[in-house]
């Protein structure tokens, strides 16, 4: 019941924060029957809340144990689906935490310790983390490893219950959401995978006889996670059938690999962030002029797009590394520096890429700006209601998620938490007033109304933006055609030199 009414509510608060949330390959997720989904890890709990929202069927999770220590929480935890799972390094830190609380400072002591997080870090040889997506790394680490006589004990069974847990829900056809990196993090790749999916899926499979499980790798792509009114896209790949594995060291660590493999082929993995930032801004320019878009509430091209475009510049990336030759190069080269100087005079001009084509013509712009003046009378007195009744708790819990915020991964989930919480305070309240005031009916019509125009406001509002953006672009190309003809011919330059570079891949 709990999961029921709690996920409309996340629905509703991520169509506030984000612009838009797409899903690409939403078939390959089977209605019935038992599925892990292994997702990527880049944005905390709004990651969870993602998942939940856009797949077609019920899902639970499992959660590092630690988050389970308020009872409040975990009795919420708990009814929504969440299962606990005891991390090693959770384990080590605790045992460090107890040490020093206890003002155990002997060389021995800290000795333990160290060797504790040694082995919790994988710096030995039990492999039961594997490094299958880091582009600069291969090595196996360990997360259960032995530890040196005197460290503090961790139990390589202390998930049994939790592992039978899952298998029940696998053998009930359940849907469990895992994420394998094991941590929520900002690099520009993924993190070294945890065996902990492949072993409850071959358990499952094997000890408790459950058939059909199937493995779906989930990318979760955001355009900036941070800020409020950019767009997700979920990316979901191709399936991996756990029956064709048979339960062995050897099988955990195969299927784990293919697990990283299979995550690899729907996100987006560099090797540093400055790689990150150069190849994602010349995919979302490239992505533009190849495929334009002109709807006012788009938002730019569409992020599935984007990943496509930035997969292409990857490989042109990778063929620099190698053996790629001196024309290549300067190709390569010429290409990045125009590019570059584009973007830059776009900037300057204040022009966005999906707007160099739009039509200058006299009819087109009347239609335009009589479409617009008609939408404007209707939808702007709902937008200003819906932001006049949610002003104050959406500004208060955005300046409380930001000044309680110290990475990339806090200020989505801060303010949608912190905003739910005051946006509910502030219904009740508001609600309480008007049935003082003018009684119960008009109460329920009040509230009736506060979901509704707080959704139009922002998404009316994104449509204001972008209107202002390209009737300013329209008049400007109107008043200079020659600016429009220069911006227009760089464009076809850039579009057709990468066609060339892409045929030199080959």
């Amino acid at each position: 019941m709990l999961y029921k009414v709690f996920r409309p509510i996340a629905g509703v608060a991520l169509r506030w924060y984000y612009r838009s949330v797409s899903v690409a390959g939403r078939s390959k997720v089977p209605l019935t029957g038992p599925v892990f989904f292994a997702v990527n890890h880049p944005n905390a709990l709004v990651d969870a809340l993602v998942v939940a929202t856009v797949m077609p069927r019920r899902v639970g999770f499992t959660a590092k144990s630690t988050i389970f220590a308020n009872p409040v929480l975990s009795a919420f935890l708990h009814a929504v689906g969440v299962v606990p799972l005891k991390r090693a390094a959770d384990l080590v830190n605790a045992a460090a935490e107890k040490a020093a609380a206890e003002g155990n400072n002997h060389n021995g002591a800290t000795s333990d310790i160290a060797g504790a997080t040694k082995a919790a870090t994988g710096s030995v040889s039990d492999t039961r983390s594997l490094n299958v997506a880091g582009p600069a790394n291969n090595r196996l680490q360990s997360d259960i490893a032995p530890l040196r006589p005197g460290a503090p004990a961790i139990d390589p069974a202390r998930n049994a219950q939790s592992f039978r847990a899952v298998g029940a829900a696998m053998a009930n056809g359940k849907a469990i959401v895992v994420f394998p990196e094991g941590i929520s993090h900002d690099a520009p790749h993924l993190a070294p995978l945890r065996t902990g999916l492949a072993r409850m899926a071959l358990l499952a499979q094997g000890s408790m006889g459950v058939h059909g499980i199937q493995i779906i790798p989930v990318g979760l792509l955001f355009e900036r996670k941070e800020e409020p009114r950019s767009r997700v896209l979920v990316q979901i790949g191709e399936p991996i059938e756990v029956d064709s594995f048979a339960t062995s060291t050897h099988s955990v660590e195969t299927l784990t690999a293919l697990i990283g493999e299979r995550l690899m082929a729907v996100t987006l993995n560099f090797e540093t962030p400055e790689d990150a930032a150069r190849i994602e801004a010349i995919s979302e320019t490239m992505a533009a002029l190849l495929e334009p878009v002109t709807t006012l509430d788009s938002g730019g091209p569409p992020l599935s797009s984007v990943l496509a475009m930035s997969r292409r510049a990857e490989r042109v990336r990778w063929r620099l590394a190698g053996d790629a030759s001196t024309e290549f190069r300067q190709a390569v080269a010429e290409f990045e520096a125009r590019l570059e100087t584009f973007r830059t005079r776009l900037r300057a001009e204040h022009i966005a890429v999906a707007d160099l084509l739009i039509d200058v013509g006299a009819t087109p712009g009347a239609r335009f700006a009589v479409r617009e003046t008609l939408l404007a009378a209707v939808l702007t007195p709902i937008a200003w209601w819906g932001r006049v009744t949610h002003f104050i708790p959406l500004r208060i819990a955005r300046w409380l998620a930001v000044r309680n915020s110290h990475n990339r991964d806090e200020p989505a989930m801060n303010t949608i938490v912190i905003g739910l919480g005051l946006v509910l305070a502030s219904y009740s309240v508001q609600t309480a007033i008007v049935w003082a005031l003018v009684g119960a009916k008009w109460s329920i019509l009040f509230f009736a109304t506060l979901i509704p125009s707080a959704s139009n406001d922002l998404r009316y509002g994104d449509r204001v933006e972008r209107r202002t953006q390209r009737m300013r672009t329209y008049l400007r190309f109107r008043a200079q055609p020659a600016l429009r003809e220069e911006l227009l011919a760089e464009a076809d330059w850039l579009r057709q030199r990468a066609g060339a570079i892409e045929t030199m891949l080959h």
